[in-house]
């Protein structure tokens, strides 16, 4: 138990300030070892010593999230009727999102685009359409006509 609240304590000032992290939930033997302490960090969710609960609140903190993080979604929430439906393509599914959003905050250098046609020019070396349209791309690509890119065949 020492171990698990000496974890919390030097992992949470660490973590508690990244964009990256949303939610933080402590899951333990004991709710009241960790009561006092834990409200000092507003993103701490919950502190849970059951797996159903701790489920049921990441389910509803999840579903809170993508109804404010994107316009739509690509799973229906009203069909999700419990907890055992945050299921394999759901978590996918979140974890995609996650991913998007540090993409998109991640800043952009002329060398990570190097790198990326360096990668789509190794893929389609011996394809000389896809080289072409790289190569068309690299010229061309401005960020305004990103979905116009990103759509083209």
């Amino acid at each position: 138990m020492r171990y698990i609240h000496s974890i919390c304590k030097q992992v949470l000032p660490e973590i508690h300030d990244l964009s990256q992290v949303a939610f933080v939930y402590i899951f333990c033997e004991n709710r009241l070892a960790h009561k006092k302490w834990s409200r000092q960090y507003s993103k701490i969710h919950g502190i849970f010593i059951e797996e159903v609960s701790l489920l049921a609140k990441i389910n509803d903190d999840v579903m809170a999230y993508m109804k404010n993080v994107t316009p739509m979604s690509i799973f229906d929430v009203r069909k999700q009727k419990s907890v055992k439906q945050l299921n394999k393509e759901n978590v996918n599914f979140v974890w995609t999102q996650i991913l998007l959003e540090n993409l998109i905050r991640m800043p952009r250098t002329d060398i990570d685009k190097s790198d990326m046609l360096g990668e789509c020019r190794n893929y389609y070396k011996y394809n000389p359409k896809e080289i072409e349209k790289i190569n068309e791309f690299e010229q061309d690509y401005d960020s305004e006509f990103a979905i116009w890119w990103y759509t083209r065949d």
